[in-house]
C-alpha cells in the first residue's frame, strides 16, 4: 500500500508590520501633508467656497488619516489641521456682543472635534490592526504546525512502507535498523 503525500503550497500574505516595512509612516506623512496642505491651499486662495459645505473638509481628511494610519496618524493630522486653521487665519469672526468664552468655544469647537474624531477612529483602527496582526501570527503558527505534522507524516509513511516490504519478505533487514 503506497501513501501519496499531498503537496500544496498555500499563498502567503505578510502584512507590512510583520515584514518590518516602515515606509508606511513616510507615506502617511506625505499623504497627510498633501491632503491637509491641498485643502488649506484651496481654502486660502478661495478656489472653492469651502464654507458653503455642511462640514469642514479637514474633518474628512482627519477621519481618513485616522482610519488609515491609526490613532497616532489621526492625532498628528488633527494637530496639523488645527495649526493650519489657527495660523492660517481661518478663525471665525467675533460677533458683536459675544463674550470671550463664547468666542473661545466657537473658535476651538472644530479643532476639538477633529481631535476627538482622530482619537476615536484611530483607536478603532488600531484595534482592528492588532486583531489582524494576531490572526496573522496565529496563521503562521498553524502553518509551522502543519509543516511539522507533514514532516512527521513523511517519516512515518516511509517507515510504514519499509515495514510492509519487510513483512512481504522483500527485505531481510531488522526493523530496528532504520
Amino acid at each position: 500500500m503506497a501513501y501519496e503525500i499531498p503537496t500544496f503550497k498555500a499563498p502567503t500574505f505578510t502584512p507590512p508590520s510583520a515584514a518590518g516595512f516602515n515606509s508606511s509612516r513616510w507615506v502617511g506623512l506625505a499623504e497627510g501633508a498633501v491632503l491637509i496642505g491641498g485643502t488649506f491651499v484651496i481654502e486660502r486662495f478661495g478656489l472653492v467656497d469651502l464654507h458653503a459645505l455642511p462640514i469642514h473638509p479637514l474633518t474628512i481628511v482627519v477621519a481618513l488619516l485616522a482610519v488609515q494610519y491609526g490613532a497616532v496618524g489621526g492625532i498628528v493630522s488633527a494637530s496639523a489641521a488645527t495649526c493650519l486653521s489657527v495660523i492660517g487665519g481661518s478663525l471665525p469672526a467675533r460677533v458683536v456682543g459675544e463674550d470671550y468664552y463664547e468666542y473661545l468655544a466657537t473658535m476651538w469647537s472644530m479643532p476639538l472635534l477633529w481631535m476627538l474624531l482622530a482619537v476615536l477612529l484611530g483607536i478603532i483602527s488600531d484595534t482592528n490592526l492588532r486583531a489582524l496582526d494576531k490572526a496573522h501570527s496565529e496563521l503562521q503558527a498553524l502553518r509551522q504546525e502543519r509543516d511539522a505534522i507533514s514532516a512527521q507524516y513523511d517519516v512515518l509513511a516511509q517507515r510504514a512502507r519499509r515495514l510492509e516490504r519487510i513483512a512481504a519478505g522483500f527485505e531481510r533487514k531488522s526493523v530496528r535498523q532504520n
